[in-house]
């Protein structure tokens, strides 16, 4: 993801209701904009993220909290753990 310019709190909600599997026409209902609105937050989130559908939009932003997840829950291993032992990663 694009570090120098996160994704807005409305692009967010876009992009969480476009995870849900709504179309544009429902994302636009559900919060009260014009459906041109949802097609140019897309754009822009498209373009913050490098990618070109909302397929890998929603994939990106997925591997990406599975990442910081998983590296928060490593770090948190790590601390309460000698460095010897073994860490099972979770599934």
């Amino acid at each position: 993801m694009n570090d120098e310019e996160p994704l807005t709190l409305r692009e967010w909600e876009v992009l969480t209701l476009v995870a849900q599997g709504y179309t544009n026409p429902e994302i636009a209902e559900i919060l009260f904009i014009a459906p041109a609105t949802v097609q140019s937050h897309l754009r822009s989130i498209f373009g913050k993220l490098g990618v070109k559908s909302r397929i890998q939009a929603v994939y990106k932003v997925y591997t990406f909290i599975l990442r910081d997840q998983s590296l928060s829950w490593r770090k948190a291993q790590m601390e309460k753990t000698p460095e010897h032992a073994v860490i099972s990663l979770p599934r």
